[in-house]
């Protein structure tokens, strides 16, 4: 018979593992955790009146988790004189292969004017054990477009995508992304886009720009987002990326084709992998076949 457990240097504190017990056997390993540590509540502790109720949320992660059930016990202790610790169990089943999430369901765009045009950029994320195959993207109606259609992302990673609104009525348009995936419970995820298309004011006809050209980003400088302001006179393939002060590239913020028009896209700061970057001076480069602008900006933190 044998006890186990783990106590203090003057065994004073102790958790018991088995006493006097038929436990210990050859090869026998004991690991002792701090429990699930996949599992978070919120929140941990409150007060309640005579008749009120809590709501308490209880969030399993699944990043780096093998495929299995998993069990653990929620203990919620109180003052309750007949019941004062209440045992609630949580069963969390993880199946193999990807499991495909959004930064958000819906993308909402403000009034954009008739010739121009303004990008969102919403995040994929990858919370499965296994690559994450996005097949295809569709969106309803043409004036919505994004800058990838096909592309992979690893387990625990993301990947932005550039959602771009270019209006070409005076109307409220209402529309829908839909992103076809191997994941196996979510097959096709549904993303909301919604955006008004506006008169340009006191702009005749011949409003579009001649020239490329590449604005000053306002806020400057920012924290935690600036817009920066471009403007396209005929059909290109453009490229609107940020780059660190050593030439090294920070982020993609627009990488495709781009009708003529005044065009705004927003950098809120982040990285391709969706980390927010430091305190420094950033350079933000508009680059066509035949045209490369570049310009500095700072952001402060």
């Amino acid at each position: 018979m044998s006890t186990f457990g783990i106590e203090n240097g003057n065994g004073s504190i102790g958790l018991e593992i088995a006493f006097n017990q038929n436990y210990a056997h050859d090869q026998l390993l004991v690991s002792i955790g701090l429990g699930a540590d996949w599992l978070t509540l919120e929140p941990l502790n409150g007060t309640l009146a005579a008749g009120d109720s809590l709501e308490v949320s209880a969030i399993g992660s699944v990043n780096g988790l093998s495929p299995t059930t998993y069990r653990a016990d929620i203990l919620v202790n109180s003052n309750d004189p007949v019941n004062p610790e209440l045992r609630l169990p949580f069963v969390m089943p993880v199946s193999g292969g990807a499991i495909i999430a959004a930064s958000t369901d819906s993308v909402a765009f403000d009034s954009v004017r008739i010739g121009e045009s303004e990008t969102q950029i919403l995040t994929i994320q990858n919370n499965g054990s296994e690559m994450l195959v996005v097949s295809d993207v569709s969106m309803q109606p043409s004036v919505f477009s994004v800058d990838s259609t096909q592309f992979n992302i690893a387990p625990g990673s993301s990947r932005d995508m550039s959602i771009t609104f270019s209006p070409t009525d005076v109307v409220e348009y209402v529309g829908e992304m839909l992103i076809a995936s191997n994941d196996p419970l979510i097959d096709t995820m549904r993303i909301a886009l919604s955006g008004i298309g506006e008169v340009p004011v006191g702009i005749e006809d011949n409003n579009l720009p001649t020239e490329f050209a590449l604005g000053e980003n306002y806020p400057n400088p920012f924290n935690p987002s600036t817009q920066i302001d471009y403007q396209v006179p005929e059909p290109a393939v453009i490229r609107l990326a940020v780059f660190n002060i050593l030439g090294q590239r920070v982020r993609v913020l627009y990488d495709g084709d781009q009708q003529p028009g005044f065009h705004t896209v927003r950098w809120d700061g982040r990285n391709d992998y969706g980390d927010p970057v430091g305190t420094g001076v950033y350079i933000y480069r508009l680059e066509t076949r035949d045209f490369v602008e570049t310009r500095k900006m700072v952001l402060m933190k």
